[in-house]
């Protein structure tokens, strides 16, 4: 008997694989770039996310074996990430070795950057950097041996300059799911930085149906890079691809549970989307959770107006409209402001002062952000009076474009540039009414050393320029397991920030916000929705 232990525990170690993978430090990741803008609105932030989504494999390589190599960066960027990029680039799908890119090429190049030899794992920033800046070569250009560490040759240069990627970012907050599954939904692989233990080494041969679910443990075991390709509600997973070969898991794929996801992923960043996703079948469409998509009262009249996600369809749309003759644009003041989030970063409002007059005779605002950088194109707001709609980023919008739409059908384009309006209404020593900003409560979740632990942060988006009004915001933790319920908070250096550290989400935390002039808004926060957990 104790025989066959022994070599159950010799098998079972032998599939033990090789990771590689180092992590920044945490300052210096968040120091780095995130994507340029990320559009949206208070009231859409999950509102068309599909249920489900899984980039298809086709466009990805056949899952590969790093074998005892501490590879893993190369593999999930140089492999596995450049082999999808450069099938978009071309509008096909990977089925040939040429199809396919070395992770020996970023690997060997990379390494010397943290230690001379075979032993040392890298960083994903410094392989991005050199899919920036250097490019990568196919697998038979530059073949992958889990033995072989020599410099490649340096002939390959040439052909690599040909097969760069453009731009990258960090993923701005990797604990919020609803990011990661909008990047997703939008045919972006996110390449992530998880901890990893011997489960998930040695979890070979399973099926689609079998869940990979992290056994809690305040120790932090290997670190490993992966790609992640997909999401599924109805699974409570993310799907990724690895690099253990097609053994490992189901075909070299395997779901991870969203819980373990949560205390695994450290670090997120997706590349610059300069391509398209070939299409295989225009009919085989995600499945929209109607759970997330927002209350349209004018669904019939939404579904003439067009697909958003067309710029073709929606500018067609709109020429076919009739302006609206009984209004004038006299009705209508359009304002924007910004605050800075962090350095480099800020977020950005605009919205409509309408007259009593014509307020009840909107039905919604679209606004257009005609440039490649937003993740969000069109935005459709439904909520009145001010009709907001902000966005992070690093810059402001010059060349903004707001459509209006009345109940009887009719519509109105304003063109402004956000920039100038900005730059007045944050300058302006006016006084301007409490109701004109939008103030939108923003939840963020950050690890603590004990594993399924977070300390949970809600931040007041919107309220720098009015703070000064503000007496006081209060958050009502309502649960059972915080003793103190009710949070007060006076300090504007921070904006007011509350939260609480804790082993979960609130699903109704309340926030008031009282004001000088005797007025409070209040807010009902679903945490966990907020953060797509």
């Amino acid at each position: 008997m104790k025989y066959i232990l022994v070599l159950s525990l010799v098998f079972s170690f032998a599939f033990i694989q090789a990771q590689g993978l180092k992590l920044m430090p945490v300052e210096n990741y968040n120091k780095l770039k995130s994507p340029p803008q990320l559009a949206g609105n208070s009231t859409a932030k999950t509102a068309g996310l599909p249920a489900s989504y899984v980039i298809p494999a086709n466009f990805f390589p056949t899952p590969g074996n790093q074998g005892g190599q501490p590879s893993c960066t190369a593999w999930a960027t140089g492999y596995g990430f450049m082999s999808f990029y450069q099938a978009c680039k071309a509008s096909r799908e990977v089925k040939t070795e040429s199809h396919i890119y070395s992770p020996s090429y970023i690997y060997q190049n990379i390494k010397e950057l943290s230690c001379p030899d075979c032993s040392c794992g890298t960083y994903i920033s410094d392989a991005l950097n050199f899919l920036k800046n250097t490019g990568n070569v196919s697998i038979s250009d530059c073949p992958y041996n889990s033995s072989d560490c020599s410099k490649p040759n340096s002939k390959l240069a040439t052909i690599a300059s040909n097969y760069k990627i453009k731009d990258w970012y960090r993923v701005e907050d990797v604990k919020n799911f609803n990011e990661l599954k909008t990047f997703l939904s939008k045919d972006m692989p996110v390449i992530i930085a998880v901890y990893t233990d011997d489960v998930f080494s040695s979890f070979y041969n399973k099926t689609e149906n079998d869940i990979y679910k992290r056994t809690p443990s305040d120790d932090k075991d290997g670190l490993h890079a992966i790609l992640l390709v997909g999401y599924d509600n109805s699974k409570h997973a993310f799907k990724i691809l690895n690099s253990y070969g097609k053994t490992w898991g189901a075909n070299g794929y395997v779901w991870i549970d969203y819980d373990s996801f949560k205390a695994m992923i450290a670090e997120g960043y997706v590349v610059q989307k300069d391509y398209t996703l070939p299409k295989i079948n225009p009919n085989d469409d995600p499945v929209v959770d109607p759970d997330l998509v927002v209350d349209n009262q004018d669904s019939e009249a939404s579904e003439e107006e067009g697909n958003y996600s067309e710029v073709d369809e929606i500018v067609q749309d709109y020429d076919n409209r009739t302006e609206n003759e009984t209004i004038s644009e006299e009705n209508f003041a359009i304002y924007a402001y910004s605050e800075e989030i962090r350095e480099g970063r800020n977020y950005y409002t605009c919205g409509f002062d309408i007259s009593d007059e014509v307020v009840n005779l909107v039905s919604k605002i679209v606004y257009v952000y005609d440039d490649p950088s937003f993740s969000e194109n069109y935005v459709e707001v439904l909520e009145g009076p001010n009709f907001y709609s902000s966005y992070e980023g690093w810059g402001c919008y010059e060349n903004m474009q707001a459509i209006v739409f009345f109940k009887d059908n009719t519509s109105m384009t304003f063109e402004f540039n956000a920039c100038e309006l900005i730059e007045y209404y944050n300058s302006s020593e006016q006084e301007y009414a409490l109701e004109s900003f939008e103030i939108t409560p923003v939840v963020k979740a950050k690890e603590t050393p004990r594993e399924g632990m977070y300390n949970f942060q809600v931040q007041l988006r919107g309220i720098e320029n009015i703070k000064d009004h503000v007496i006081e915001v209060v958050y009502d933790r309502n649960h059972e397991s915080i003793k103190q319920r009710y949070y007060t908070t006076t300090d504007k250096t921070n904006n007011f920030q509350g939260g609480y550290t804790g082993w979960g989400c609130l699903e109704e935390l309340g926030v008031t916000i009282y004001y000088d002039d005797d007025t409070y808004d209040t807010y009902t926060i679903n945490m966990c929705n907020e953060l797509g957990w």
